[in-house]
């Protein structure tokens, strides 16, 4: 049987060990082991202990705070903290440091395990020796955010409405604050779509805010109508082609059909007059094939009248001329 001296276990440095494992793979008397966190086996109810074996069984020693053990295996120093084994720095593990440096330089590496003095911080554009420094990451987002706002570049800022990032527009913002409309509404009083951009073409600071701060982009055009380059004022528009979406200048000016509909004359070609393409404006009073004709109001041309069967004359006073009957 092992001999053991009765205090070891009263000891903080402990005799070494020749790996840390959860189930031992060697079990000859005088093997100790450092039991893993998830122990099998013979092992299994011991994690964390030191195991060691004579020449019957296994025997387990528990861990105090301070214990140390080396690891044979790895070549490393272990500490118990009173929870878990912690392995210290072995000799290569340690960064040679230059013995003096400069507060809040960021070090450099001259080789594998040595730094030296390295470079200084900028916290802005205008710090000096900016050849030798490294930007911190608030100094870059604060340059390109000026950059960016001294440019009225488009600056995504989220979305508008409903579940988005804002439901009103912001009281304070940049020039070229952009935000994608997610519910149609009023902005600004500007009527927007799903899908339209809101971009702000000023600059405030919480106050002095008016709806000429902010432009529309209209991205939503189902259904829109296209026209031509240019038009004669006051003409009508007219569908070119059968899309619906097309128009084009009729040649048609509004001002023509209103004469048309408010003057007192009957207007037709000649040989067209008959009960079914009279116009019906003026006086005149569609009944059949029979017609009432205020004699002031019939351009007298030969032939006008020639296929009506009967026309009387409201004011019988007034004969019209020049009709063939």
């Amino acid at each position: 049987m092992q001999k053991r001296i009765p205090v070891l276990e009263d000891h903080s440095w402990q005799p070494p060990v020749i790996a840390i494992a959860n189930a031992p793979t060697v079990t000859t008397a005088g093997t100790r082991y450092l039991v893993g966190t998830s122990p099998t086996g013979v092992f299994a109810g011991q994690a964390n202990k030191i195991a060691w074996k004579d020449d019957v069984s296994w025997h387990f020693d528990t861990p105090s705070a301070g214990w140390e053990v080396a690891v044979i295996d790895v070549d490393k120093l272990y500490h118990f903290n009173g929870s878990n084994w912690v392995a210290r720095p072995a000799s290569g593990d340690f960064i040679n440091a230059n013995q003096s440096a400069t507060s809040g330089k960021i070090p450099t590496w001259n080789n594998p395990n040595n730094l030296n003095d390295g470079y200084g911080v900028a916290t802005g554009a205008g710090d000096s020796n900016l050849d030798t420094k490294i930007f911190r990451a608030d100094a870059i987002k604060a340059y390109v955010d000026n950059l960016l706002g001294a440019t009225d570049a488009m600056v995504f800022k989220g979305t508008l409405g409903t579940g988005g990032t804002i439901t009103v527009l912001p009281t304070t913002y940049s020039a070229g604050w952009t935000y994608k409309v997610i519910t149609a509404g009023t902005y600004a009083g500007k009527v927007c779509e799903v899908g339209d951009m809101i971009i702000a073409v000023v600059d405030r600071s919480g106050s002095g805010n008016i709806d000429a701060d902010w432009t529309v982009v209209q991205t939503n055009i189902d259904g829109a109508v296209t026209g031509p380059a240019s038009a004669v004022n006051g003409n009508l528009p007219s569908f070119n082609g059968t899309t619906g979406k097309v128009i084009e200048d009729s040649g048609i000016a509004a001002q023509d059909v209103i004469d048309h509909m408010t003057d007192d004359n009957i207007h037709f070609s000649e040989g067209d007059i008959d009960h079914n393409n009279i116009q019906n404006v003026g006086t005149y009073q569609h009944t059949g094939i029979d017609a009432h004709i205020n004699a002031s109001s019939i351009h007298r041309q030969t032939n006008y009248v020639s296929s009506l069967k009967c026309i009387v004359w409201d004011d019988a006073s007034v004969l019209p001329t020049q009709i063939n009957e």
